[in-house]
């Protein structure tokens, strides 16, 4: 799956948009909270085209950057990192003590970054920031982004969202750290990464989607759809996920 899949699947006769997917297990801070959470980046446009059920606020726009929404029910993944504190769960995603909505909103792969020392403790009895070749650990960056929207009550209430373009900033960046820490030089940074292991594909009419899989199929892709779940809304999604061939 590259860019040559994706304009090659745009012009299937039916298809209304398309999407490189890319995700992240990274740490999120919201405040005096923090947690590991999915981060997944694609195109704006076509996370506009979801029609994801806001509770506050509203998507990021192609012209942004640093950008992201989070579901309403992050705040029970996270803890408060002075004390080892968890929030209640509330079924309504009102989560008083925590602003989902927030210009100081910070990513970082670094496990140790604002944790609890309960956390540290089990931390150091074996996982954490593994080493490199030559016994140095990565030295990630923290990333500090703006949250403009909270995502309501479905399947993505525990999902956060950015840009194509923010989340490639922040594998970049990682990646780096982790070579510099391996002593394997950094040359691949500056290599544009044209392979993808997921695309998204938006179809409005719920008549083509027959034809789209027949041809989809026929070209080696392995997919899928979530077509018995959102046909009364006449929309359609598919999920690509490996290349098979072609």
């Amino acid at each position: 799956l590259n860019d040559d899949a994706i304009k090659s699947i745009k012009e299937i006769n039916g298809v209304t948009s398309v999407t490189p997917v890319k995700r992240l297990s990274t740490r999120i801070i919201l405040g005096d909270y923090s947690g590991d959470i999915n981060l997944t980046g694609m195109d704006p446009e076509f996370f506009e085209k979801m029609n994801l059920e806001f509770k506050k606020g509203r998507a990021f726009s192609a012209s942004e950057k640093n950008k992201i929404v989070v579901g309403s029910q992050i705040p029970i993944m996270l803890e408060k990192y002075k004390t080892g504190e968890y929030v209640n769960y509330d079924p309504d995603g009102n989560y008083k003590d925590i602003k989902l909505i927030s210009t100081k909103v910070e990513i970082t792969k670094d496990p140790d970054y604002k944790i609890s020392s309960q956390r540290k403790r089990m931390m150091s009895s074996g996982s954490g920031i593994s080493a490199g070749e030559n016994g140095n650990t990565p030295k990630y960056e923290i990333f500090r982004l703006e949250s403009v929207g909270v995502i309501s009550k479905d399947s993505f209430a525990y999902d956060a969202f950015t840009s194509l373009k923010t989340i490639d900033e922040i594998i970049k960046s990682n990646t780096k750290a982790e070579n510099e820490a391996s002593n394997s030089g950094g040359g691949q940074n500056n290599q544009k990464n044209l392979d993808y292991e997921e695309i998204s594909i938006y179809v409005d009419n719920i008549e083509k989607v027959e034809d789209i899989s027949t041809t989809l199929r026929e070209s080696g892709y392995q997919f899928y759809s979530i077509m018995d779940e959102i046909k009364q809304t006449q929309k359609m999604f598919f999920m690509i996920q490996a290349a098979l061939g072609g």
